[in-house]
């Protein structure tokens, strides 16, 4: 049986939003500002060749890209849009770079794919950090090439005049790192979105159909690895034993473990220096009520219920920006198994069900340096969790992912 409604219940407390944007143009630049790359440090490395485009290939349309120096310049693509993809496939990264828009518009195409592998006139898809000079002022907003379409549109900020420049160059900051995609435009704060449909692939810069002219300069880019979930943990039932010190818990590890009314399970000792990801297919009847509490020594317990209809956070889903995209990228497990994902990032917890958005909390364990235990407990009915999938990242040579693309 599947559990059909879903509400939330907060077991700690929430700062609300006003309905008047919160100044708008402020709020979007304070909360979500980031640094840039810290060059001194040389993380960084140019992301095309010193001269040609080695590694560079072109694909989709007929546009011409040129190298003039320290610019690349993008031109002329005809009825379809045109893309300069890398061959190499990235993972987790900060990209750096400019843009200046002469005519039509452009977008930073990360973690794509082509539609039918090794067809070069075959369709470019994934993620897109738009560059957009019209008047809608979308530059910064996320779009999905080829596939579901817009994501984030940007019109949540309507109010807030566009921080992209049409007559001058752009600077654009874009971080790729785990399920996490955030991008700033001339050090604005735009698109912030969980989603997990792709943790790597090519980078590309695009050409639009019609007469697009455009040039890019200063593109660089830190590479920190290779994001991966793997089923390398397993639940622990925590039956509860009388003895003369008290209740203690007797933990035996499996893979999927059922649950009734009044039992839990956990996974301990999760690492969240990096941030804190999981998903985890399970089953519930009607009338289950579970419950999800993180743990960590020294902090107080956060938690959050499913199917708990007596208290309802009406303002959930209010959220300034949106964090997840449509139906989230996740994998469809049948009829009878859904998938919970639970993402924990500098200090804000996603908390997504079945691809829907179910709860965002910000100020979680904030600068936690402990190890978390997740535990999760059936309140009521019956539940059947499968194994628990944990992200990991893999740091290889020179931080980044030396794989081809197809």
């Amino acid at each position: 049986m599947i559990l059909e409604a879903l509400v939330i219940a907060f077991l700690i407390q929430v700062p609300s939003h006003s309905a008047e944007q919160e100044a708008a143009m402020e709020d979007r630049t304070s909360r979500l500002e980031r640094p840039p790359i810290r060059r001194e440090l040389d993380e960084f490395t140019n992301l095309l060749p010193v001269e040609g485009l080695d590694g560079w290939t072109t694909v989709g349309g007929r546009a011409q890209f040129v190298r003039e120096g320290d610019l690349l310049r993008g031109l002329d693509s005809g009825s379809r849009n045109t893309f300069l993809m890398s061959d190499r496939v990235f993972g987790d990264f900060i990209l750096e770079g400019e843009v200046m828009i002469e005519s039509g518009n452009s977008g930073w195409q990360i973690r794509s794919h082509l539609a039918q592998a090794g067809d070069l006139k075959s369709r470019l898809r994934g993620y897109q950090i738009e560059v957009d000079p019209s008047a809608r002022g979308w530059s910064g907003g996320l779009y999905d090439e080829g596939r579901r379409g817009w994501i984030h549109p940007m019109t949540a900020e309507t109010d807030a005049p566009s921080p992209f420049n049409r007559a001058g160059w752009n600077h654009y900051r874009i971080e790729a790192i785990g399920p996490r995609i955030r991008a700033w435009v001339n050090g604005t704060a735009c698109a912030d979105v969980v989603d997990l449909a792709d943790l790597s692939g090519s980078i590309a810069l695009q050409v639009h159909s019609g007469d697009c002219r455009v040039q890019w300069r200063n593109l660089v880019i830190t590479e920190l690895g290779q994001s991966r979930y793997t089923d390398r943990r397993s639940w622990e039932k925590c039956s509860r034993t009388e003895s003369s010190e008290g209740t203690v818990h007797d933990p035996v590890k499996l893979e999927n473990i059922a649950l009734s009314g009044g039992e839990d399970a956990q996974v301990r000792s999760l690492h969240v220096h990096e941030g804190l990801s999981v998903r985890i297919p399970y089953q519930a009847s009607d009338e289950t009520v579970l419950k999800i509490t993180l743990t960590a020594e020294g902090r107080p317990d956060v938690a959050v219920s499913i199917g708990d209809s007596e208290t309802v956070l009406k303002s959930a889903k209010k959220s300034r920006l949106p964090v997840l995209a449509p139906g989230a990228g996740m994998t469809e497990l049948g009829d009878e198994w859904r998938e919970l994902f639970l993402d924990l990032e500098s200090s804000r917890l996603v908390l997504v069900d079945e691809g829907l958005l179910q709860s965002r909390m910000e100020g979680v364990l904030e600068n936690c340096s402990n190890p978390i235990d997740l535990r999760i407990s059936c309140v009521r009915g019956e539940l059947l969790l499968g194994q628990p999938m944990v992200l990991e990242r893999i740091q290889t040579e020179n931080g980044g992912n030396e794989s081809k693309a197809p």
